[in-house]
């Protein structure tokens, strides 16, 4: 018979067994549980655009660039914090009958913008950020340069409630040093700020089949070759499934439900 191992023998072996596990399982969990994690932290996010503001933008001829001023808050249900990074986020105009050609826009990529690095946390994270530059799509295949503008137009002035879709493909990072690259897409809908500009804030939403096509879409005539609208649109938004035709009922990008007046009182309670 072979000589028994020492208890100290023992205890060494074990010892090399977990740092072997150790040593296995932590690369494993770095580099295949924590990108799962977090692709998944990003793809529960909700977005809610209280208001995103638009201007220096041109009528005719719109150039590269405007601006921006955007207040939204994040809500996250994961319990593990992460600061997103510094992203590019592309902003594609999108609405179920392919976008509005009686008023020269299609769905597609309109323009992009970046997002300041922000730390998401579990519940609501606000973002704002003022006069932030915004790149327009001004390629041919953008609806000859003006499908941004022209869409704005309809979400603000139009009869129908328009969708907009944000991309992007930010780098997290959790647990202070774990980095990972994912992939953001929310799709929202969106009217326009009740009282702004040329707002017109009772629309209809899209039929759930998709077959109705456009119908009068907008009370506006487009501005004149070389001209620079002195305008501000402002459009807020929530994720697709709310309802939002009716802005009076938000105020400031907030669902704000009406005090019941005593008669409505009376009617729930007579009935």
């Amino acid at each position: 018979m072979g000589k028994a191992l020492s208890s100290k023998v023992k205890v060494a072996i074990c010892g090399v067994a977990i740092f072997v596990i150790l040593a296995v399982s932590i690369p494993v969990g770095i580099f295949v549980v924590a990108p799962k994690l977090g692709q998944h932290a990003v793809d529960v996010i909700q977005l809610h655009i209280h208001n995103s503001s638009f201007y220096n933008i041109e009528g005719e001829g719109i150039p590269a660039n405007g601006t921006m001023d955007l207040n939204m808050t994040m809500t996250s249900p994961f319990f593990i914090g992460a600061i997103m990074h510094d992203t590019v986020i592309t902003m594609s105009a999108y609405n179920p009958v392919g976008g509005d050609a009686e008023n020269g826009w299609s769905n597609g990529e309109m323009a992009n913008f970046t997002m300041p690095k922000t730390t998401v946390t579990q519940g609501d994270n606000g973002v704002v950020f003022t006069s932030r530059n915004v790149s327009f799509n001004i390629s041919e295949a953008a609806d000859d340069q003006h499908r941004s503008f022209y869409y704005l137009i309809d979400a603000v002035s139009g009869m129908f409630v328009q969708g907009l879709v944000l991309t992007a493909e930010p780098t997290i990072t959790a647990l202070g040093f774990i980095n990972i690259k994912t992939k953001f897409r929310k799709e929202l809908v969106c009217n326009c700020v009740n009282a702004s500009t040329w707002c017109n804030p009772i629309k209809a939403e899209y039929p759930a089949n998709n077959s109705t096509p456009m119908l009068g879409s907008t009370n506006l005539s487009k501005p004149t070759v070389g001209d620079v609208l002195a305008v501000t649109f402002s459009v807020f938004c929530e994720p697709v499934g709310t309802n939002v035709s009716d802005a009076t009922a938000w105020v400031d990008g907030f669902y704000t439900p009406s005090i019941p007046t005593w008669s409505d009182i009376v009617n729930i309670f007579s009935v």
